[in-house]
């Protein structure tokens, strides 16, 4: 990859207090210690995440193809702060919601969801299909989200969907939702759910941070997040196509899946996302040879996805 240093910005601030970050967003202390570095930028506070490698390709193109998909993501821009390169993203949360991590509802003082399993696709669905049982509005709604952002993730190689980066936003029932402040859901009825913009999607496309580019046609898939905690990871074609993890999603939700499968493979083009990163106006530029990595590896993950269509 090649930096346009040009068109990347350069400030000189200072951090925004942790106590003062918690008057504008709703985040664990002990996460938010561990990811501090916070700052106005044009008067919005802004999260920066500093990055001087490979990593920065899965994080600003996965936001670009999920948006192009219709999933809301996180929007990244390249910025130099204080002198280190990273990126940039507005703060997304808004006042009036409860926001709570996949790994926040596993506190037991937050709600029961430990009841229904470990981290997965099915123990969210379960869950939310009790927490949302008069609302079949909201309920389709979020398993269809959760649906779509796996579908999304497998496209990708997106491999690191771990319950510290899957977000919530929510109106709880008798709770008046405040910054920094989080209130158990225990006993109480969901009124609204749905994911924030997704964010932390920068280990995709099986690029290492030291830019090897190791995607192979028989690379596993190694996803934290499956269909369920016991769902094997691997083929099941001799082509190596046949992604099982997502095979299992499919037959078990079909209803939550085929559409959007389906929009992958009749309208997602690669190469009209790609185009964006060989122009001189990007802040960063892919390397024709990368460029062509990308594009077959999203290609063959296309081919894979119209496999289970067909079946």
């Amino acid at each position: 990859m090649k930096l346009n240093c040009e068109r990347i910005p350069h400030y000189k601030l200072k951090k925004v207090p942790m106590q003062d970050v918690l008057k504008f967003v709703t985040v664990d202390k002990t996460h938010l210690k561990e990811k501090d570095t916070w700052y106005m930028i044009d008067d919005k506070l802004s999260f920066f995440k500093p990055r001087n490698d490979y990593r920065i390709i899965g994080e600003l193109l996965c936001s670009d193809i999920e948006t192009s998909l219709g999933i809301k993501a996180v929007k990244y821009y390249l910025a130099y702060i204080n002198g280190q390169l990273g990126l940039v993203s507005e703060n997304f949360q808004e006042e009036g919601n409860g926001y709570y991590h996949v790994s926040d509802l596993y506190k037991s003082s937050i709600s029961s969801i430990k009841a229904f399993g470990q981290y997965s696709f099915k123990t969210l669905h379960d869950y939310f299909g009790v927490k949302l049982e008069d609302n079949k509005d909201a309920l389709k709604k979020i398993r269809t989200q959760l649906a779509q952002l796996f579908i999304c993730d497998y496209l990708v190689h997106q491999e690191d969907r771990n319950y510290n980066n899957i977000m919530f936003e929510m109106i709880v029932s008798g709770i008046h939702h405040k910054f920094g402040s989080m209130e158990s859901i225990h006993g109480r009825s969901i009124d609204s759910v749905s994911l924030t913009k997704i964010f932390d999607s920068e280990k995709s496309f099986s690029i290492g941070r030291d830019g090897v580019y190791d995607y192979k046609i028989d690379k596993i898939w190694d996803t934290s997040f499956l269909v369920t905690p016991d769902t094997k990871k691997g083929f099941l074609d001799e082509d190596k196509t046949i992604d099982i993890n997502l095979l299992t999603l499919y037959m078990d939700y079909p209803d939550l899946t085929r559409n959007f499968m389906e929009k992958i493979v009749n309208e997602f083009n690669p190469q009209r996302i790609l185009e964006k990163y060989s122009q001189g106006n990007s802040q960063l530029i892919i390397r024709p040879n990368n460029v062509s990595y990308i594009d077959n590896m999203l290609t063959r993950r296309q081919e894979g996805i119209q496999k289970i269509l067909e079946l």
